[in-house]
């Protein structure tokens, strides 16, 4: 089964999504399903390639999966569902004035992962982790982040290996990246 890994970018002003399809190469079509929840995708386009941007994205969360067709056009069901937050900037944020950066590292992660965020205002977030079915299933809390840069490690010890959403949050920032977790 295919799985899907989408970025957000900025370019020109204009939200670009680019998304990589990873799996087995026997499929000869891939189908992007878009939408604006996790439950209610609709079906956007079928392409033979497995890299391709996606432009002017609406502002706000945006969910994305693949499917994929092989030659005699029998179709699989849907990958994992990924999501972004559009924002002009690529760097999210309810708050316009707001300007927040934030770093996932290492990608691929053993057993801890470090989130640093560099963000102009005080405020509060917290750290959820979604497998790839869209299911949270890890969540730090609410932490206090302070104008400037903090770093904040979180231990994954008690997560599988496997393709993670991480969702950072809260009232000083909004960012979301893909993790890959190894054992």
């Amino acid at each position: 089964m295919p799985y899907l890994i989408a970025e957000v970018d900025s370019v020109n002003n204009t939200s670009v999504l680019t998304y990589n399809v990873f799996g087995n190469d026997q499929f000869d079509l891939y189908r992007i399903w878009q939408g604006t929840s996790s439950s209610q995708l609709d079906p956007v386009f079928l392409t033979p390639e497995r890299q391709v941007s996606i432009w002017d994205l609406p502002t706000g969360w945006i969910y994305f999966a693949v499917s994929a067709l092989d030659s005699n056009q029998v179709e699989t069901g849907l990958s994992n569902i990924d999501s972004v937050f559009v924002h002009w900037t690529g760097i999210s944020s309810d708050h316009d004035a707001v300007t927040a950066v934030a770093l996932l590292y290492p990608n691929p992660a053993v057993s801890v992962v470090n989130l640093l965020v560099n963000s102009s205002a005080n405020g509060n977030a917290e750290i959820d982790f979604f497998d790839i079915t869209g299911r949270k299933v890890f969540s730090t809390g609410k932490f206090p982040v302070q104008a400037g840069g903090i770093c904040r490690t979180v231990a994954i010890d008690g997560l599988p290996s496997g393709l993670y959403t991480v969702r950072i949050w809260g009232d000083c920032v909004e960012f979301t990246e893909s993790l890959v977790i190894l054992r």
